[in-house]
């Protein structure tokens, strides 16, 4: 099918903008100007920052610059011409490759090993002559057993300084940084020359560059914005930041436009808390919205195309071994005993009690299990009572527990019966679990009872008694547990329980898990070892001498063992090298 589309017709008058980035050392530029007398600028700019700016006189026709690529970051560079305005009227994009890459050198004792061998790897970087300091990850694989196209893989390096400042989808992102020589440097050009276009997205930049969207994050924060009815910013208000028992309090007063921000926080991934503010003089009339940190977007790439014959061959090959492992992992009980067809002759039917705690304790923070406990009070039976203290009202209906009121402070609280009835002199309340945070104990400067919301944002109750259930809290059980969780709407993890308080999960740092490596000095493995994964280390960091260095077994399968080590050193510097060695 033949498809005819003329051209865009060339104008009377404009800019031309030719670049060559054929050479090694400068990018050559040359602006031509057709029926115009106006001067121009040539800015060339490498993610938000511009590394050159050369204005061009105002009736010269033809102007031509040479860019020192010394003076440019490796990676996606793009060319903008400007008018005298500030106007972008014509742009290119290039890429840099400049030999700024870390020189990783891999060693292992010897070229060859056997099945079960103890292999010690050396790593040395070198940024040119100099020792390199930096973070690395290292990964080691069976070539034989998950085949690798080169061209097709991603890497530090295509995913940098190609992939993420591209749209559209690549083929072969890693083609270009694999045996570069001229015929790769060419079609890199064409590259840019196609996916590289972008519509302008900015009216100037010069004199300023451009603010970056997302900063840079530096700690973990929690801010948010204090509000009468949603709108009118309220001033210096009491915001207080709770969370669990090793957490503590944070406080803060708002500032003139009604923010507030927690900073330098360290938690754990999904952690609850609770923000709380209160008027000056003590009323409770403000509207808190938590800010949600902003995202980058992802790209949303088809992969519906068809494979290459490489692409299946490489699949058959990976299938054929995992199916191997499988069906061995079967054979020696690791994956549990394969049953014959079971037939389900009857089914339990929940009950409506039954439904209405699983429904009510979804977000509960039960350790034993949601809705696992001596006693449960759902939403439908805390509907009954009109009173907002939550203890006083549920008193005469808690098993094994006495309400106590507590002068001081101002309320009441569980108290927890010993076998005998009664409740010891000594005794401390009930450990008060709030949306999965304990609150801080009686007698300490912040009372528990401030922070329960009032019985209608509470969407269960869930009361720990007996030794086998609040065992799991071990030292905060002793004296039993009463678990509260609020009232959340649908799957989002955030609730106005009641005015100026904001229950909610934060993601705070992920806890990593250690890539488990069998070591054959230590245990005899009863059955084979078909690992195609044989190592794997996020975090290698080299010393002041540039080295580093990992050990790990080799699995029992036979083969070309292929190990990665790519990272960054702390001047920026990328780095990646491959190394293989032969398993007899």
């Amino acid at each position: 099918k033949k498809i005819t589309v003329p051209l865009p017709k060339a104008k009377d008058s404009g800019y031309l903008l030719n670049v060559n980035n054929s050479d090694s050392l400068s990018i050559a530029v040359k602006v031509t100007q057709v029926n115009v007398t106006g001067g121009f600028t040539l800015v060339a700019q490498s993610g938000s920052r511009v590394f050159f700016r050369a204005n061009g006189p105002a009736g010269q026709v033809i102007s031509q610059v040479n860019i020192d690529k010394s003076k440019l970051p490796s990676g996606i560079v793009r060319l903008t011409l400007f008018s005298a305005s500030g106007e972008p009227l014509n742009e290119r994009s290039v890429f840099v490759q400049n030999p700024d890459k870390l020189n990783l050198v891999i060693k292992t004792t010897q070229p060859s090993y056997k099945t079960g061998d103890k292999v010690t790897v050396d790593v040395n970087a070198k940024d040119g002559d100099k020792l390199a300091t930096g973070s690395f990850s290292a990964s080691v694989v069976n070539e034989d057993e998950v085949p690798f196209n080169e061209a097709e893989e991603n890497t530090i390096l295509s995913s940098l300084l190609l992939t993420s400042d591209l749209k559209g989808y690549i083929e072969q992102p890693n083609y270009y940084f694999t045996n570069i020589s001229k015929k790769t440097a060419a079609d890199l050009d064409l590259l840019m020359l196609t996916q590289g276009y972008s519509r302008y997205q900015w009216k100037k930049i010069i004199g300023d560059t451009p603010v970056p969207a997302y900063l840079p994050e530096k700690d973990l924060a929690i801010s948010g914005r204090v509000t009468k009815n949603g709108s009118k910013p309220l001033a210096n208000y009491n915001v207080v930041l709770s969370g669990p028992a090793a957490f503590g309090l944070r406080d803060t007063v708002t500032n003139a436009d009604g923010s507030f921000s927690f900073n330098n926080l360290y938690f754990n991934n999904d952690t609850r808390f609770t923000v709380r503010t209160s008027a000056p003089g003590g009323k409770d009339n403000a509207i808190m919205d938590i800010d949600k940190p902003a995202t980058a977007p992802t790209d949303d790439y088809s992969f519906n195309k068809p494979r290459a014959a490489s692409d299946t061959a490489t699949l058959s090959t990976y299938a054929r071994v995992s199916n191997s492992i499988y069906e061995q992992e079967i054979k020696s009980g690791i994956r549990g005993r394969l049953l014959k067809e079971v037939k389900i002759n009857r089914t339990h039917i929940k009950s409506p009690r039954e439904i209405e705690i699983e429904e009510d304790t979804q977000y509960s923070s039960n350790l034993n299990g949601k809705g696992k406990a001596d006693q449960v009070f759902t939403t439908k039976d805390l509907e009954e009572f009109r009173s907002f203290d939550l203890f006083s009202t549920l008193e005469g209906r808690f098993h094994n527990v006495e309400i106590k009121g507590n002068i001081t402070k101002g309320g009441y609280l569980p108290y927890m019966r010993q076998p005998n009835g009664m409740i010891g002199a000594k005794q401390a309340s009930m450990t008060i679990v709030l949306d999965g945070v304990i609150l801080n104990p009686v007698g300490s400067k912040d009372s528990p009872l401030s922070m329960i919301p009032s019985i209608q944002n509470i969407a269960s109750v869930e009361v720990l008694t007996s030794a086998g259930s609040r065992a799991i809290y071990g030292q905060d059980g002793v004296n039993g547990v009463v678990i509260i969780t609020s009232k959340m709407g649908g799957n989002v993890k955030e609730s106005h329980n009641s005015p100026g308080m904001v229950n909610l999960t934060v993601k705070g740092y992920y806890k990593a898990h250690e890539f488990y490596s069998p070591k054959y000095e230590v245990t005899k493995l009863k059955t084979p070892d078909l690992r195609t994964t044989i190592y794997w280390e996020p975090l290698l960091e080299t010393d002041k001498n540039g080295n580093t260095s990992f050990q790990y077994f080799n699995a029992g399968t036979k083969g070309t063992y292929r190990i990665v080590v790519e990272g960054v050193d702390d001047n920026g510097n990328l780095g990646r090298q491959v190394y293989r060695y032969k398993v007899e």
